[in-house]
């Protein structure tokens, strides 16, 4: 097995993978001739991708203006690899063009092959075509909507990783040809959110795919295995939330202005992300020091002792944000030593803990470390207040840990695999009403396919503070109300009294005006 480079972002154990990697190659766009719009033309049977979201979580904007891009989407249990191009298709009423996308889903990658991954998936859409589907393009089976081409499973080798990576070094550096854009990038990224995604600007063409996963490196680990870039933007406008699936994104020269601001940049992040630039820039990993040793954050004090970690599954959920101290398991047996420090890999900067949680904050915390799944949480009307970036930052990598833990348990059709699957979505709904933000919207999904109303939390909490808060798009705002308004029998009758008042107060009444058509 191949050593890798000493790269902050494969992680302190990283390793090539000796076999070739399981994905789902799927494409949307329009068929030729057929009178659907853009649709879901072939996948293998193993996923959903209008079920999973995956038109809306890969979307790069209007996408008006076509062109070859790539791009690599992070997600909660999986990772995909985008290619999107000029559709030759013309449907039934004339209309031609936009942009058709393939890509390869790799669910549950492991933690320390997924930035390895990225080059051996991004390369494998090099020479990504129409041609896995034009063949079939005149099936009278077009006109039912729920019509697609069945396609078996796809096996990405990853051979040739050392060349890949040197490949897509040289390939970065010649396509950015300014040191200075390289830092500006990485400083926004370190940053944090902003109201637009961290720009890579200027450049003459778009990222080709190699060049794309070589930005990765340079990152720390634990923001390498959430960070999702666009290699370009086939866009001839922006809207301010049309990107707000990623957190960076190339600019080419001649296209449209990105609306919104980048975070504040602090003058230590400047010199790091400087460091970074060079290092990315010579192709000199030792520049940024080897990969550090996985560190574990102290969880509060508790009575009882943490379980015993189990080994990682083959297929583990990768570790995109802080952990937490232990995954849901049975209660291990008595020991008199010390347990052994986990074998997975841990990000080695976690988001901090704040100082002080709010009660809401505390108890949510409290749940997500439980080592039960029925120890539920419960809604209660109340005056309480949405959560401050600090305390939303910190539990939005916890609850990302949570759900990366628990999910691979919450297959199956047992008692505990429900609980499982319950809490997952009481995890996902209290974040989505006490954080409003968009990167817990794009995160933290699937909310479509759940029991439990995504708003189920809302009316705990005070509605102008909610409303002055919320950063969510219209469109996102509109979303979380039909998806709550679709299971009114999972709310209680005190509940939806609470959610009622709620939703009519004056201030939540304006929001709601915004998103009507």
């Amino acid at each position: 097995m191949p050593e890798l480079p000493p790269w902050p972002a494969f992680g302190p154990r990283p390793q090539a993978p000796d076999e070739p990697l399981t994905v789902h190659r799927a494409v949307l766009g329009k068929v030729h001739q057929a009178a659907s719009d853009f649709r879901w033309i072939t996948h293998s049977e193993a996923i959903q991708p209008r079920k999973l979201g995956l038109d809306r979580l890969l979307s790069l904007g209007p996408e008006d203006a076509p062109i070859r891009t790539y791009a690599w989407r992070s997600l909660v249990g999986a990772a995909v690899a985008v290619v999107g191009y000029r559709s030759r298709a013309v449907d039934r009423s004339g209309r031609s063009g936009g942009l058709e996308k393939q890509i390869l889903y790799w669910p549950q990658p492991e933690q320390n092959q997924r930035i390895a991954g990225a080059f051996a998936l991004l390369g494998a859409l090099a020479d990504a075509s129409e041609a896995v589907w034009w063949d079939h393009w005149d099936s009278y089976r077009w006109d039912e909507p729920d019509f697609y081409l069945r396609r078996k499973e796809d096996e990405v080798a990853c051979d040739g990783l050392e060349a890949a990576i040197s490949r897509g070094l040289a390939e970065l550096r010649e396509a950015v040809e300014d040191e200075a854009l390289l830092a500006r990038f990485y400083a926004e990224l370190l940053s944090g959110p902003g109201s637009r995604p961290a720009l890579l600007d200027g450049l003459a063409e778009p990222l080709p795919p190699l060049a794309l996963a070589a930005l990765l490196l340079p990152l720390p680990v634990q923001a390498a295995f959430r960070v999702s870039l666009a290699g370009s933007l086939p866009n001839s406008r922006h809207l301010p939330e049309s990107l707000s699936n990623w957190e960076g994104a190339v600019r080419t020269a001649g296209q449209p202005p990105v609306s919104g601001e980048a975070a504040a940049i602090s003058a230590e992040v400047q010199d790091r992300a400087a460091e970074m630039a060079r290092a990315a820039w010579t192709g000199d990993a030792s520049r940024l020091g080897a990969a550090p040793r996985p560190t574990v954050t102290a969880p509060e004090p508790s009575p009882a002792p943490a379980p015993t970690p189990r080994p990682a599954p083959v297929r583990a959920a990768p570790v995109r944000a802080a952990p937490i101290p232990a995954p849901v398991q049975p209660e291990p047996e008595p020991s008199p030593q010390a347990p052994e420090p986990p074998e997975t890999v841990r990000p080695a900067e976690p988001v901090s803990r704040p100082p002080a949680l709010s009660e809401p904050a505390a108890r949510f915390e409290r749940f997500l470390r439980a080592g039960a799944a029925e120890r539920f949480l419960q809604s209660a009307p109340g005056d309480a207040q949405p959560l401050s970036d600090a305390e939303g930052l910190y539990l939005l990598a916890l609850a990302e840990q949570a759900l990366s833990d628990l999910e691979p348990e919450a297959r199956g059709d047992d008692p505990r695999a429900r609980q499982l699957r319950i809490k997952c979505e009481l995890i996902r709904a209290w974040s989505t009403a006490y954080y409003p933000r968009p990167e817990v919207f794009t995160r933290l999904l699937p909310l479509k396919n759940g029991k439990i109303p995504p708003l189920l939390f809302a009316a705990e909490l005070d509605p102008a503070a909610w409303a002055r808060q919320s950063r969510y798009s219209d469109e996102q705002f509109r979303d979380l109300l039909e998806i709550s308004a679709l299971r009114p029998a999972l709310w209680t009758d005190a509940q939806h009294r609470a959610m009622s008042t709620w939703a009519n107060t004056p201030a939540i009444e304006a929001l709601r005006k915004k998103t009507r058509h």
